[in-house]
């Protein structure tokens, strides 16, 4: 994506990850029970979007359950699904590796609400700055709500994030010295 999209939807929260994995199921069940219900009280046409492959029954039953919360599966444009939303979410309990769920989101434009267990695994991250990092519920709730309500805060937020991926984590940025036509293997 080369620049962060000129609209977004208000009320449109978003989690980006492979479902089958239980680190991914965990987070969005937790966002759904307990963070999710403070932020309908506040704002309740908010709609919480989970966009990845592989939903077991349980996330399925999401969509069933809850009018504001749609599961979309497979999607063949990961950017169509995600690029309009206000704000993206990890509140991930359980984290291991470059957590591709977060740059996906800022790549796009997109600020993202995270737990601060998931933060460690990108070194650049300040919060207030190019995301916001929280653990508490409710904390965590007012921060999406912040960024829902607050065009300001989220365009300036949006804005780091975007360039903090664009600077750090991008193909060229990952793969600057390397000769990709010319490569030189050592002797083996």
């Amino acid at each position: 994506m080369d620049e962060i999209p000129d609209s977004y939807d208000h009320d449109k929260i978003c989690f980006v990850g492979n479902m089958r994995t239980l680190q991914n199921q965990d987070a969005v069940l937790h966002f759904v029970n307990y963070i999710f219900p403070l932020i309908l009280k506040k704002k309740p046409g908010a709609k919480f979007y989970i966009v990845g492959a592989e939903p077991p029954k349980n996330i399925m039953a999401l969509s069933e359950k809850y009018e504001n919360v749609v599961v979309t599966g497979f999607v063949d444009v990961l950017s169509d699904a995600v690029k309009d939303s206000c704000v993206a979410v990890a509140p991930v309990k359980i984290a291991a590796g470059i957590q591709n769920k977060v740059l996906v989101a800022m790549g796009m434009g997109v600020p993202v609400v995270m737990s601060s267990l998931i933060s460690r695994a990108i070194p650049e991250l300040v919060s207030g700055t190019n995301c916001i990092i929280e653990d508490a519920d409710q904390a965590f709730a007012d921060a999406c709500m912040s960024m829902m309500e607050n065009e300001t805060d989220r365009n300036r937020i949006s804005r780091s994030g975007y360039d903090t991926v664009r600077k750090y984590y991008s193909w060229q940025e990952k793969l600057s010295g390397y000769d990709l036509l010319n490569p030189k293997w050592p002797n083996v």
